[in-house]
């Protein structure tokens, strides 16, 4: 029989429930967020709309000498950066009519409410992925037009070559020279840049061993990157017997969305872009202020109106996100510009 009584009323939210629940673990649609390098946090209810995020204060790297009976040298203390995220709220209905759900049948209205099921996963993993497609910019306008600040605490972009540091005059860059392509060489020359290029708040320099690389889905990115990560012998090599330095060095993480424009489609200019991270300290955070949930109707409830009789199912949630600093991160768009 076509007409939604009571009982397969329930037995559609049920499906509908299922499904939803279902969507928020794809991971097509959580690359970004499940990157091992993006920092999630669910913030408790009632604790407020914003949260800050800190580096950790640095003392000097070295102990002086002391000469016998002589006074200690005081070790130097730096603040670093911080930033804050601000509960964004991001939602979406669909109707579901009187005479659809007089005529039509429980799969039919399960159909319908399902649109709209992982759009907030969507949404939160495209709002990551900007802060890498649009990494060499300070903001982007995002696809209600609202802009979006993505610059690091030092106003600068999270990908620029004169990052600046809060207790020295030291500048340091994250944006591999030239933007080599995804090779032997490029590679080296962004494992320099952990080695050479990071400092301390106080401008002391420290070593970083990155150990992620990530690439779009482009399907020549992701083949090359396959080729550098698992090959037995060295790429570039001209036979089998020289060892391939980086067999399995890296986790290759693919992101699905860095190559997007804040709409949502393709880009084409961006699908070699690349990078290493250094995951165990890069400060990228997500924080959501509440999960997506969804919002049921029933009968002769506030999920009917009175005026149509429409039934509205609603996905809506809480999230934001933040880089502090723009060390730990190397990047290349593959373009050869400097």
């Amino acid at each position: 029989m076509p007409v939604l009584n009571t009982t397969s009323l329930e037995d559609a939210i049920d499906l509908v429930d299922r499904s939803f629940e279902t969507s928020k673990a794809n991971p097509l649609d959580n690359s970004m967020r499940d990157s091992w390098f993006v920092r999630v946090s669910t913030i408790s209810a009632n604790s407020g709309g914003t949260r800050r995020h800190k580096e950790l204060p640095v003392g000097d790297l070295y102990a002086n000498d002391k000469t016998e009976g002589g006074v200690s040298t005081k070790t130097q203390v730096q603040q670093g950066y911080y930033k804050d995220t601000i509960a964004r709220e991001y939602s979406k209905s669909i109707d579901i009519s009187y005479k659809m759900r007089v005529l039509n049948k429980v799969w039919d209205i399960y159909n319908a409410a399902n649109f709209i099921g992982g759009v907030s996963t969507r949404r939160e993993d495209l709002n990551l992925s900007m802060f890498i497609s649009f990494g060499t910019a300070t903001s982007y306008t995002n696809m209600d037009g609202r802009t979006v600040d993505i610059s690091t605490w030092d106003g600068l972009a999270l990908f620029s070559t004169v990052h600046t540091l809060t207790g020295s005059s030291t500048t340091y860059r994250s944006r591999v020279a030239n933007n080599p392509q995804l090779s032997e060489w490029g590679l080296e020359l962004a494992e320099d840049l952990f080695t050479t290029n990071i400092y301390t708040n106080l401008g002391e320099q420290v070593a970083s061993q990155p150990d992620i690389l990530f690439t779009t889905n482009y399907p020549t990115t992701v083949n090359e990157a396959i080729r550098f990560l698992k090959s037995t012998s060295q790429v570039s090599a001209p036979n089998s017997g020289v060892a391939n330095v980086f067999k399995g060095k890296y986790k290759h993480v693919i992101l699905n969305k860095i190559d997007m424009t804040a709409a949502g489609v393709k880009n084409s200019s961006k699908r070699t872009y690349w990078g290493l991270v250094d995951s165990k300290i890069f400060w990228f955070y997500h924080d959501i202020y509440s999960a997506p949930v969804m919002k049921y109707p029933s009968s002769w409830n506030n999920g009917e109106d009175i005026d149509t009789l429409d039934w509205t199912f609603t996905v809506v949630d809480l999230h934001d996100s933040c880089v502090v600093a723009g060390r730990w991160i190397v990047f290349s768009s593959w373009d050869g510009d400097a």
